[in-house]
């Protein structure tokens, strides 16, 4: 389950893609 809008970056959880940003 991955959000289209956040790209999978390499090393970057999947899991939380709002931390990210």
């Amino acid at each position: 389950q991955t959000p289209k809008k956040y790209p999978r970056k390499p090393g970057t959880p999947n899991k939380s893609p709002l931390l990210e940003k």
